[in-house]
């Protein structure tokens, strides 16, 4: 919605000049209401606006409303937002907050009935600027409607990461997030790696510059989808039984949108926090983060540096023997994905005996990595991971030999467990993607195949010595090429934030002990453990959650959340928030 109209020499209008209303439906990016140079200044009569709703331009007259008087907050003078136009933008702040809900009200009429899953409008219009005076803080509930709301438009804009660089198209997640964050106090800067693929940072400016900084991390991409394996369109974002179905509602569009809200909250109730408060909507995480994070840490660190980190993912409660637990996530296996490129000497299909066909070379590499048994590595996190299974003394005594655990997996009764527990405690090695051969009828001469290697702590600099070991003499007839390098990365649980979330939890999970877990696979927080920062996977779920189901969600099929569990993550980013400064000056 853009509101204009003739100056008058004080710079406001005065009663009589109608102003200018058109209703913008922007697709693809911003579809929130955009405050534009022309504002009132000083203190004046406010006005009510009242039109019919539709989509093109219209003149409507401005009614003087006395009993109200507006405000204007100026932001950074320098600060421009591009796609509207506007060369200086303002922030229109009315005192009583029963105006602004007529006007949103006023606004949203016409629109609701309005909305597939095609379009970017939103199912409420959200004020990115504009915020009552007198009332700043809301209720519980309108804060989890306010994350469910955005989490459905964040799946419905349809992110999807293939790998390739042309793919992902976070601009449009970046895009809603920066509208819907912009406001009084809040600097927004977007980057582009490349065409398409954003990534953007909100910040509140601490007001002690040696105080420590914090960053709510959140990526915007998710993975592609099978949609035939969902009983539900995987880009819908529908809320069915208080749950919200769609690709990213645990991975990690749920986190990233109740981070969103927490930050806007925080900032529109005049929060200012010691040290920094970055928000940061990262691209590319489920493809490596080599558009997004990783080119972030390289050349915008700045921009994005902080002391502490939250994101992915954590606060999943685990009934034990021993009572509930909470995990929380303080560290990741490395990445050491590599192409293999296997060859041979082409020929005529039809003369196969004796030939040097690579896929068959291929086939033997492949059924080598299958059958690899590297050593188990079994880390003190382990430990504490073990404490939480539901398993026999003598069980949990065989996963803590180094000589037995590998056995000892393979005869639990639950598949999904023994996978999670191997990928916990060994250097793991899949084969994912193969390409090979030019047609039927040619022997081929060459094969690549991709693998997903998954390092466990202190493995990182051995990958080729892995696959050495693997492959035995086929070793040296495959090329091999790096794909992806990162190490593990472990942040340690002696600080204050780690003792902050503790208590935290204790408000949803009372007397639950944190856990620090190892995720298997990786995360963009690893960028930030490298530069020395302390990065936790936070969250906080509902006990509606069961733990195995909900981790079979990560890339599966149906995937979704629960209201509940986004009304407690929710809060607990504003409680970290508005506790962290107090917490580390103890």
């Amino acid at each position: 919605v853009l509101i204009w109209g003739p100056r008058a020499k004080n710079g406001f209008p005065s009663q009589n000049q109608p102003l200018q209303v058109q209703i913008r439906r922007d697709f693809g990016s911003s579809a929130f209401l955009v405050p534009n140079d022309i504002v009132f200044r000083g203190q004046t009569p406010a006005t009510v606006l009242t039109w019919p709703m539709h989509t093109g331009p219209t003149t409507v007259k401005a009614e003087p409303l006395p009993t109200h008087r507006l405000l204007i907050e100026s932001r950074r003078q320098d600060r421009t937002i591009s796609r509207a136009g506007i060369t200086r933008a303002h922030c229109l702040t009315y005192e009583e907050s029963g105006f602004v809900t007529k006007f949103v009200q006023s606004l949203t009429v016409g629109h609701r009935k309005d909305r597939s899953a095609n379009s970017y409008w939103p199912p409420t219009v959200f004020f990115p600027s504009i915020a009552p005076m007198s009332d700043l803080s809301h209720t519980d509930k309108n804060r989890t409607n306010e994350t469910v709301e955005l989490l459905q438009q964040l799946i419905r804009n349809k992110c999807v990461n293939t790998g390739e660089s042309d793919s992902g198209e976070e601009i449009r997640n970046s895009d809603l997030l920066e509208t819907f964050l912009e406001g009084p106090g809040v600097e927004v800067e977007r980057f582009d790696c490349l065409p398409g693929r954003r990534s953007m940072v909100a910040r509140l400016e601490g007001t002690n510059p040696s105080a420590p900084s914090l960053c709510l991390m959140g990526h915007t991409d998710v993975v592609p989808v099978s949609p035939d394996g969902w009983s539900r369109d995987p880009f819908g974002g529908e809320l069915v039984e208080g749950e919200v179905w769609g690709r990213g509602a645990v991975d990690m569009l749920n986190l990233t949108s109740s981070m969103a809200v927490a930050f806007r909250h925080l900032a529109r109730n005049g929060f200012r926090p010691e040290g920094d408060l970055v928000y940061f909507g990262v691209a590319d995480e489920e493809a490596g983060g080599t558009y997004g994070a990783k080119w972030m840490a390289e050349h915008h660190w700045d921009a994005i540096s902080a002391d502490y980190v939250l994101t992915e993912f954590g606060g999943l409660p685990i009934d034990t023997p021993d009572g509930k637990k909470i995990t929380l996530a303080a560290g990741e296996k490395g990445l050491g994905w590599r192409r293999l490129t296997v060859k041979g000497t082409p020929g005529h299909g039809s003369m196969p005996f004796g030939s040097d066909n690579a896929v068959l070379k291929a086939a033997e590499i492949i059924r080598r990595l299958g059958e690899y048994r590297p050593d188990a590595k079994l880390t003190e996190m382990w430990q504490h991971q073990v404490s939480t299974l539901d398993l026999g003394p003598d069980v949990k005594a065989a996963l803590l030999d180094p000589a037995s655990v590998w056995d000892t997996i393979s005869k639990l009764d639950s598949p999904a467990l023994a996978r999670h527990l191997h990928a916990c405690t060994h250097t793991t090695f899949s084969p994912n993607v193969i390409h090979g051969g030019v047609k039927t009828n040619v022997i081929p001469d060459s094969v690549e195949i991709d693998v997903d290697i998954r390092t466990a702590p202190g493995d990182s600099d051995r990958v080729d010595q892995h696959l050495r070991d693997a492959l035995g003499e086929l070793f040296d007839e495959i090329e091999i090429r790096p794909i992806h390098d990162d190490p593990a990365t472990f942040s340690s649980t002696d600080t204050p934030m780690w003792h902050l979330l503790q208590e935290l939890m204790q408000k949803a999970h009372p007397g639950a002990p944190l856990i620090p877990s190892l995720i298997v696979g990786a995360t963009d927080a690893r960028f930030y453990r490298e530069k020395g920062s302390v990065a936790y996977g936070a969250g906080l779920f509902s006990e509606r959650v069961n733990s195995s189901d909900f981790m079979s969600r990560f890339h599966g099929h149906d995937e979704r959340v629960d209201i509940d569990s986004l009304a407690l993550t929710t809060q607990l980013w504003l409680d970290v928030a508005s506790n962290f400064w107090e917490k580390v000056n103890r």
